[in-house]
């Protein structure tokens, strides 16, 4: 099974040297590494083809978002996609190897969410894993509704299917997710298969919190409208847009950059209508894992704020 390592990258040419430089200790032989290049203007292209003459290049002249991911798939040719950041190495040795041998032990399985190692916390798990876990994990990892875009594998049959990733960098993961479950399969979370994820961007101040806030709130709101039945995505839209407007008001966000915001989501709400793929009636609760927005939403909130005391 040939593995093709996805990355996208935007002016960031010397983490991604830094990161490349450790897939040399992968033991898994049959692996090919291409890389979407989102308008850098930092010498990117030129440091690849100096420095990593085997790496395929997908150049592009403007950042064009997760799109750059699906033309570097279309440039590959594994079976086995390893969708990773451009600041994001795998953890072990035989890291590569053990997502192939996972999925070739678990057919039905169409992606894994690995685990990742946080470097700005002092290289410990993220473990943001939702649910409770067993002592001893079992054998085909736990269920889960999406992948972390740091660490995960898809099967390139599946991410081909349900038409790759959509136009933004915000809930790719969960929204092309849903178009797999939606088509069938399983998704599983497995902690053993980890990353590491040095974080190059931290927060650079509150302009660039501002528009983190701003995008998870609107993008979120057009997931809703786009998959969930009507009645459903009113309800869990309202309550997003509760949460999210409180929230900017905790951070002190001028009160007309939140309206604004929320205007934005009522327009996109309108947009994820037009695109609309419900999930079906007798998926819900599968797709779901029976968890609720609020948890959802509590549970996204409290790895960010146990993140930022660690880093402190």
């Amino acid at each position: 099974m040939k593995v093709s390592v996805i990355i996208a990258t935007r002016n960031r040419s010397a983490v991604l040297e830094r990161c490349l430089a450790h897939y040399a200790d992968q033991t898994y032989p049959d692996v090919e590494i291409v890389v979407g290049i989102n308008g850098s203007t930092d010498g990117t292209e030129q440091m690849l083809r100096e420095k990593f003459p085997h790496v395929k290049i997908v150049a592009f002249s403007e950042n064009i978002g997760p799109l750059a991911l699906n033309a570097a798939v279309e440039a590959s040719s594994g079976e086995l996609l390893f969708r990773t950041d451009d600041d994001a190495y795998p953890a072990a040795e035989t890291t590569i190897a053990d997502a192939v041998d996972f999925m070739q032990k678990f057919p039905d399985v169409i992606a894994i969410s690995g685990e990742v190692i946080e470097a700005t916390i002092g290289y410990r798990l993220l473990d943001y894993y939702p649910f409770s876990k067993q002592a001893d994990n079992p054998a085909d990892g736990y269920p889960m509704y999406t992948f972390c875009g740091a660490s995960s594998f898809v099967r390139r049959k599946n991410f081909i299917e349900a038409g790759g990733f959509w136009d933004v960098f915000c809930h790719e993961e969960e929204e092309l997710s849903l178009r797999m479950l939606i088509k069938g399969g399983r998704i599983q979370y497995v902690p053993w298969i980890q990353t590491v994820h040095l974080s190059a961007t931290k927060e650079e101040g509150p302009e660039i919190f501002f528009h983190r806030w701003s995008i998870r709130y609107v993008y979120n709101i057009r997931l809703q409208w786009k998959y969930w039945p009507v009645l459903i995505a009113l309800y869990r839209s309202t309550i997003i847009s509760l949460f999210m407007v409180s929230v900017g008001f905790f951070h002190r966000f001028p009160f007309t950059k939140v309206m604004s915001t929320a205007l934005h989501g009522f327009r996109t709400a309108r947009q994820g209508y037009r695109e609309r793929i419900p999930v079906p009636y007798k998926k819900l609760r599968a797709i779901t894992m029976k968890r609720s927005i609020w948890h959802a939403l509590g549970h996204h909130f409290y790895k960010r704020i146990e993140r930022r005391r660690m880093t402190v």
